[in-house]
């Protein structure tokens, strides 16, 4: 039971709205002063507005890597994060995606049972799967699922900048069930210069030698960055 509505204060002025919740009048729009912005606030607003459109830049460029995940509101996501670096550094960089899946209900770890080693040598970063690679070391889930495969990209540049940052990539065989037992190395050239870059690992599953169709069988995570 809700308590009793109160007498409307200003019929000229004031409308009832009425929820579940119970109901109450509410001032009509466009008669609220108008807010004062101080500083603080007006610079918090600017850098929701660089790091939302370079958000969009970024996941623009890796639209192609994303088939087969439902990554949800990767826009919102990757804001956050260069919001955090604008705010604490100010300027955006890639430190707050460290670690970040972008399935967070299907992460990695999920899908396979032991994570890559990141390994940096001159001029170049790679991915090294160093255990044999079959099909134990995968976690299927469905009984039709019968191979997979590694992708490296590298997202590299300054997504503040009018122009888009770049992406790299590189993929490894199919590994089937019946493949003989493998390593992989999967190895990118770092950007000259000491740009900013992301290095995901991605992971994606076959169904009957065919690319799996929903979004389960597939991972993929930030495995380094170089803000």
């Amino acid at each position: 039971m809700h308590p009793p509505l109160p007498p409307c204060p200003d019929p000229e002025r004031y409308i009832l709205v009425k929820t579940r919740e119970g109901n109450f009048w509410r001032l009509k729009r466009g008669l609220k002063k108008v807010a004062v912005l101080n500083a603080k606030m007006l610079e918090h607003a600017g850098h929701l507005s660089v790091s939302s459109k370079a958000a969009s830049r970024m996941v623009q460029v890796l639209r192609p890597h994303l088939c087969g995940l439902s990554p949800g509101r990767i826009n919102t996501r990757f804001s956050s994060f260069l919001h955090k670096s604008l705010a604490r550094f100010g300027k955006a960089d890639y430190t707050f995606f460290n670690d970040y899946d972008l399935q967070k209900t299907n992460p990695l770890s999920s899908l396979i049972n032991k994570v890559p080693l990141v390994k940096r040598e001159e001029g170049k970063i790679g991915l090294l799967f160093s255990w044999p690679l079959r099909m134990d070391m995968l976690v299927t889930k469905n009984q039709i699922i019968n191979g997979f495969e590694f992708s490296a990209i590298l997202l590299y540049g300054d997504p503040c900048r009018d122009e888009c940052p770049a992406v790299t990539s590189v993929i490894s065989p199919v590994y089937l069930s019946r493949t003989k037992e493998a390593d992989c190395a999967l190895w990118l050239q770092i950007p000259p210069g000491n740009q900013s870059w992301i290095l995901f690992c991605k992971v994606s599953c076959f169904e009957d030698n065919a690319p799996a169709h929903h979004s389960k069988h597939y991972a993929m995570k930030v495995m380094a960055v170089n803000g």
